[in-house]
């Protein structure tokens, strides 16, 4: 199914960036599939697309990250870097894609 993402990235700074970009050596860039009490899931996006693993739903493989550490990332133009993927449906719920899509609108 193809599903709108906006882009976000680690703050420079932050905690959570220290240890999955500076030391885990992870690509600074994520998508939200969810959120839950202060945290968003999110899961890093890369130009190979993502890497599900089967029997998992898309937002059980995420990582929760505080929402004060991460931000949109900036377009070249004015305004947000958006994705589109295809996720296939054995990883979505109806519920799920509500979610993606409140949160990404």
């Amino acid at each position: 199914m193809n599903l709108e993402f906006k882009t976000y990235q680690l703050k420079e700074g932050s905690r959570t960036y220290e240890k999955l970009v500076k030391r885990a050596k992870l690509h600074n860039e994520f998508i939200i599939v969810g959120e839950d009490h202060g945290y968003y899931k999110a899961i890093p996006s890369s130009d190979d697309g993502l890497k599900l693993i089967s029997a998992l739903m898309i937002d059980e493989q995420a990582m929760f990250i505080p929402k004060d550490d991460l931000e949109l990332k900036k377009d070249d133009l004015p305004g947000v870097e958006v994705q589109e993927l295809n996720i296939p449906k054995e990883y979505l719920t109806i519920d799920i894609i509500e979610d993606i899509q409140r949160l990404n609108s």
